[in-house]
């Protein structure tokens, strides 16, 4: 079973006997911490770099933008999970 892309945990608990306790939804009632499964961002930017490799770049410029690009798709990645 594949761990979720991400999870919570309770701020309240984390210096506790429960702080290994975490949930793939936002607790309710506490004030929550949002962790990101590390592999799961790999796994998306190494497919977006095989995609990217499909992609002839034609001037300076264009490359450029397509850095620009590519930092914001995993800004708004990150954003989404």
């Amino acid at each position: 079973m594949k761990a979720p892309d991400k999870i919570y945990v309770a701020e309240s608990l984390i210096k506790t006997p429960y702080g290994n306790e975490w949930s793939p939804t936002p607790y309710i009632s506490r004030e929550n911490t949002e962790y990101i499964r590390k592999d799961a961002l790999l796994e998306w930017a190494e497919a977006e770099i095989e995609l990217s490799k499909k992609v002839e770049c034609v001037s300076e410029k264009s490359y450029e933008e397509g850095r620009q690009q590519v930092a914001q798709n995993l800004i708004d990645k990150i954003n989404a999970i």
